[in-house]
C-alpha cells in the first residue's frame, strides 16, 4: 500500500517463513491449454491453497499490485 501513500503500521514477529511456489512445467501446460482452463486451473488452485492455510496460524501476503506502464 505504500506505492498508493497508504500508512502502513509495522509489525514485527520473532520468526517468519516465506514460502514462493512455482508450478512445475506452466509454461507446456499454458501453451497446451485454452486460456479459460488456465483460469480455472488457477482459481481451484489458489481457492485450495486459501482453504488450506486456514488450518494453520498464518498471514497470507496478498499483493495486487500491477505497474502499469
Amino acid at each position: 500500500m505504500l506505492y498508493f501513500d497508504w500508512k502502513v503500521d509495522a509489525e514485527q514477529f520473532d520468526s517468519a517463513t516465506v514460502f514462493f511456489s512455482d508450478i512445475a512445467d506452466f509454461h507446456d501446460i499454458s501453451v497446451n491449454s485454452f486460456p479459460i482452463d488456465i483460469i480455472h486451473f488457477l482459481n481451484e488452485l489458489y481457492n485450495f491453497m486459501d482453504k488450506e492455510i486456514v488450518k494453520y496460524d498464518v498471514y497470507k501476503v496478498v499483493s495486487n499490485h500491477v505497474k502499469s506502464t
